[in-house]
């Protein structure tokens, strides 16, 4: 799929907002879980992108307000950048999958484990790898 700039600018934002979680010392599974979850997730993730426009710090803002996120172990900071990149990605691929399904084929624990590996191909190959390894368990 060829991402248009609103796209892109909108996935790296993704991208940015988990790596911010890490910068604030958050615990990344209770961030990604409580994010995923969270109905800021349903605006998030979906093809209208309005939300993504006004910032990582505002969109960690709204969900420090709508829930509370432990502190504790964070995953590498380029680890979690990618994976808030590829989430919002697979939003915008499989755009009747939301952010609960999304986060049930590719839990965070996942994705750390299968970072070395998939970062380096091409998004649509790793969403295809992540739903091929979902699907076969």
């Amino acid at each position: 799929m060829k991402l248009d700039s609103s796209d892109t600018f909108t996935c790296e934002m993704s991208g940015r907002l988990f790596a911010l979680s890490v910068k604030k010392g958050y615990d990344s599974v209770d961030f990604v879980d409580k994010l995923m979850h969270s109905e800021l997730a349903q605006h998030l993730y979906k093809k209208e992108q309005s939300p993504m426009w006004l910032g990582e710090a505002y969109l960690m803002s709204t969900l420090e307000t709508e829930c509370s996120i432990n502190r504790g172990a964070s995953y590498d900071i380029d680890m979690m950048e990618w994976a808030g990149w590829i989430f919002k990605y697979w939003s915008i691929a499989y755009p009747d999958d939301t952010p609960m399904n999304i986060y049930i084929q590719a839990p965070i624990q996942k994705l750390k484990n299968m970072y070395i590996g998939l970062h380096v191909m091409s998004p649509d190959v790793q969403i295809q790898d992540i739903k091929e390894l979902f699907y076969k368990n």
